[in-house]
């Protein structure tokens, strides 16, 4: 379309400056004012945002149950990190800062992204070996079993050199 009605306004095409997945969120909670948590998770947030991998970390308000106040920590990975390598470096972090407090703070793990990954990740391996198993029962048809274990073992290499090439 090369033509617009007279009325319209111009196009507005805006691209998100920084796209990014969940990982994780912290439900920190501990036996203070509300106030004194609400600092203690923005010095947390800051801590957190220092970890490689580690795009954004959002407070999404306090929650206030019935005898206990929380404070969730949304954490999210840029786009091109590794879900899994960012969730470790926040569990070691949630430790040290446990450690630190010695019991004064609750931080707790929720809503964990990252066992999707880990989960389609041992899906995918189990798929992968249970495939070689029959191409070399498929194979052993009409090859010498050990021939056909050779051609299976040269597999690797020939899905290596196509995809070498690949963007």
């Amino acid at each position: 379309m090369t033509r617009r009605p007279e009325s319209s306004h111009d196009p507005l095409v805006c691209r998100p400056s920084h796209r990014s997945d969940l990982v994780a969120a912290v439900a920190v909670s501990g036996d203070m004012p509300s106030r004194q948590l609400e600092e203690y998770a923005l010095r947390l947030e800051e801590r957190i945002m220092t970890l490689p991998g580690v795009a954004r970390v959002a407070i999404h308000g306090m929650s206030q149950r019935q005898w206990q106040v929380e404070v969730p920590l949304e954490v999210s990975k840029a786009l091109r990190d590794d879900a899994l390598t960012v969730k470790e470096q926040l569990e070691s972090l949630l430790e040290a800062e446990r450690r630190r407090f010695d019991g004064g703070v609750s931080l707790t793990l929720t809503q964990d992204a990252t066992s999707i990954v880990r989960d389609r990740l041992q899906m995918l391996v189990g798929n992968g070996l249970m495939g070689l198993v029959l191409v070399v029962l498929v194979m052993s048809l009409f090859f010498r079993p050990r021939l056909a274990i050779w051609a299976v073992l040269g597999l690797p290499a020939a899905f290596m050199g196509p995809s070498s090439s690949w963007p």
